[in-house]
């Protein structure tokens, strides 16, 4: 079996290549003749994709030809599709933060208490004022509170929150097989809701790992 210059092994017979024909079958071909034009290192490969003289060349066949990987040929296609994929959710964006921001409002709802009729039952026949809403028929809900947090960090008027645990790598000669104790350490620490007790030096900081 042989390699294309990416590395991948190829079958012999370019016909049995079933990544680069799974890859023909389904993506856009208008699209990624379009993402082709106007390279010159592609315009041989490009003129032959059309060329009557190829038509008994299948895909496979032509990327070997021309010397032009699987890897190759999927990113000249998916770069340009993630491109327009950005752009058109880009253009979206101003609606969803609308929406996050909508979100994070509070907002009246109907009182669970007396259903909005403002009175509950007292005693035999008689009913006095809702004491949830207070004779109004309506409660207060606050605003989804991940939406807050989420305009209030876009705004920057809270600090970003970073991950839960940060992990140095800093991998040395013995390898990562040497500070597995560590890792083990982290991970029991995290599930138990200890502090974390590693390193050489006695106590690191909670909920960071440096692997040395």
């Amino acid at each position: 079996m042989k390699r294309d210059k990416h590395s991948r092994p190829t079958p012999n017979q370019s016909h049995r290549d079933l990544p680069a024909l799974r890859f023909w079958n389904s993506i856009d071909r208008d699209a990624f003749e379009s993402a082709l034009s106007g390279n010159d290192k592609y315009a041989a490969f490009l003129h032959a994709l059309d060329d009557p003289n190829y038509s008994r060349c299948s895909f496979p066949a032509l990327l070997r030809k021309f010397n032009i990987s699987l890897h190759e040929a999927q990113s000249l296609y998916t770069d340009p599709m993630r491109h327009v994929g950005l752009l058109i959710m880009s253009s979206q964006l101003p609606a969803i933060m609308a929406d996050v921001a909508e979100d994070a409002k509070d907002t009246m709802e109907t009182c669970p208490r007396c259903d909005g009729l403002k009175t509950v039952p007292y005693r035999q026949e008689e009913t006095r004022e809702c004491p949830a809403c207070k004779g109004t028929g309506e409660i207060r809900r606050i605003g989804d509170p991940h939406a807050r947090d989420l305009v209030f960090e876009s705004m920057k008027l809270i600090r970003q929150r970073g991950p839960l645990v940060a992990v140095a790598q800093n991998i040395g000669a013995d390898g990562l097989d040497s500070r597995m104790e560590s890792i083990l350490n982290l991970t029991r620490a995290i599930t138990m809701d200890r502090p974390i007790n590693a390193g050489p030096s006695g106590d690191t900081e909670p909920g960071h790992l440096d692997i040395t």
